[in-house]
């Protein structure tokens, strides 16, 4: 009966490990941003948001084994013309974190976090942004996630 436990806790050590090491070989590769979406705090309503942001839709990020990915960022100009401007290329760290994946990029200078919600084999979904408005007597807040398809 010992025998059988101790082999019953390896086995389920070793998938458990398994499972971080498939997680993380998932996610090497290149990603592609596809659509936006948004969810109003406290709803689980989502919203189509890539009319908002399609300078958005030209992000992609390269993830390599060793925790650091390419990052290229777009947001739109402030020329007359709305053209689209790459406005972040360079790496950006990620690590697993008690199965969660987070990715931290040095945008305007300041520090910030991206929670990666949802990983596949061909898609990636992580929190772009969290954003808070007022309209009249109601305030609200939205998530903004960014679905990305692997190109690579």
């Amino acid at each position: 009966m010992k025998n059988f436990l101790s082999l019953l806790a390896i086995a389920i050590l070793l998938i458990s490990c398994r499972n971080d090491d498939e997680t993380s070989n998932n996610l090497i590769g290149t990603w592609q941003a596809k659509s936006i979406y948004k969810v109003k705090v406290g709803t689980q309503v989502k919203e189509d948001a890539t009319n908002e942001d399609r300078c958005a839709l030209q992000d992609n990020y390269t993830f390599g084994e060793n925790g650091i990915a390419e990052a290229k960022r777009y947001k739109m100009s402030s020329s007359p013309y709305e053209s689209c401007d790459n406005y972040y290329s360079g790496s950006v760290r990620y690590s697993f974190d008690d199965k969660t994946l987070t990715l931290t990029t040095y945008e305007d200078g300041k520090e910030r976090y991206k929670k990666i919600t949802s990983l596949t084999n061909s898609e990636l979904i992580f929190m772009t942004s969290r954003e808070s408005y007022s309209s009249g007597t109601e305030n609200y807040t939205y998530e903004y996630y960014t679905i990305f398809t692997k190109i690579k």
